[in-house]
């Protein structure tokens, strides 16, 4: 799986599968939306995440959306990775579980 982040205008940051790529549009498959519930109680460094369904109201697997509203596409943190492969993927998960964010 081709697991991608792609940051959204007004602040949204997204993990989804990327399955097709052109020079107009981006397919993305089970968006979800990155959502900060708080600090971590084990560290408040290190804030905790959740996913949310990024369009809870659709009934589509698959969303396509255009470039112009796509800020930039990156890959993600491990941890993060192994979340979104807990919901979605194959469930393997690398060892660490431990999210921990760059810079901290």
């Amino acid at each position: 799986m081709n697991i991608k982040l792609i940051k959204m205008p007004l602040r949204e940051t997204l993990i989804a599968e990327l399955v097709f790529d052109d020079t107009d549009s981006v397919t993305l498959k089970n968006p979800m939306v990155i959502v900060i519930l708080g600090a971590s109680q084990a560290d408040p460094n290190v804030p905790e995440i959740g996913l949310a369904p990024w369009e809870q109201f659709s009934a589509d697997d698959e969303v396509v959306v255009d470039k112009q509203q796509i800020l930039a596409i990156m890959n993600p943190i491990e941890g993060l990775k192994n979340e979104y492969n807990a919901a979605f993927g194959s469930g393997i998960v690398t060892a660490s579980q431990k999210i921990i964010l760059p810079g901290r």
